[in-house]
């Protein structure tokens, strides 16, 4: 039962399979049967010559897809799977059940899995491949095959979605788009990259953040072992003029030395 798949045309070559130790013989296939749920838990399904459902045949061909029990257009330049299924159904006997999301990148769409089937519309459904394509502006644009005929010698008789609490790589550094939990606690370095974030109604900036770091800090940290702060204003502690005047206790020395007693009107100077 080879399957060759282009983007306005299926084709399943003449084969047999096996329900436990009955055979079944299918000639080739050019139609196939498109499952897929139109508001309700129920299947509903097209008899085509196409292995996807549009929305609307040669007027608006936009790949649908099923969000939840609902039908769904593929967003533009996306990725949407199809699975390809072979039945004992002696009419259609090949059934293709829509994909459940759509994916912005290629490496993501391969990574896709088979959805929840719940009640399955036939008895038995042997999963044979899973076909990828783009919807092209409107078009949809075959890209890929993967092949699970050889992957199992039984037929699917139900499925569960795993939880993806249970899957593999949960811990993996692969997802930077994601925040890991609300509140998380970090131990080591945390890096913030170059761009702008928000504490509060506060944004700040990578530029924000080094002005902090460099005056208000050191305003606040240090103010009394520096001539004068490094937010402009002079800490009265000590001073030194542009003219080299020297003050302890006033701003604004008037004499080459001058030390400030509790009333800078009435200093006392020396020099």
């Amino acid at each position: 039962m080879a399957g060759t798949f282009t983007d306005t045309t299926i084709t399943i070559g003449a084969g047999k399979f096996y329900d436990e130790d009955i055979e079944f013989v299918n000639a080739e296939e050019t139609n196939c049967k498109v499952l897929y749920h139109n508001g309700d838990a129920d299947w509903a399904w097209d008899v085509l010559d196409t292995p996807y459902k549009v929305v609307n045949p040669g007027v608006d061909d936009t790949l649908y897809y099923n969000n939840g029990n609902a039908l769904a257009t593929v967003g533009n330049n996306k990725y949407v799977n199809y699975w390809v299924f072979i039945t004992p159904d002696t009419s259609e006997p090949v059934n293709i059940v829509l994909g459940t999301e759509y994916y912005n990148t290629i490496a993501l769409v391969r990574a896709g899995t088979i959805p929840s089937l719940g009640d399955l519309p036939s008895p038995e459904f042997k999963l044979i491949y899973k076909i990828t394509y783009q919807n092209d502006g409107g078009t949809p644009d075959y890209i890929e095959t993967t092949d699970y005929r050889a992957s199992s010698n039984l037929p699917i008789g139900s499925y569960v979605a795993a939880d993806h609490g249970a899957l593999a790589g949960l811990a993996d550094d692969d997802h930077p788009q994601y925040s890991p939990k609300a509140s998380p606690t970090f131990t080591g370095t945390v890096t913030v990259p170059s761009t702008n974030f928000t504490i509060g109604s506060t944004t700040f900036s990578e530029a924000n953040m080094q002005d902090l770091i460099d005056n208000s800090m050191a305003d606040t940290l240090h103010r009394h072992s520096e001539l004068s702060a490094s937010d402009g204003t002079p800490d009265r502690a000590l001073v030194v003029d542009a003219d080299g005047k020297v003050g302890i206790g006033t701003a604004i020395p008037l004499t080459a030395l001058q030390v400030g007693i509790d009333d800078v009107s009435n200093p006392a100077t020396l020099g």
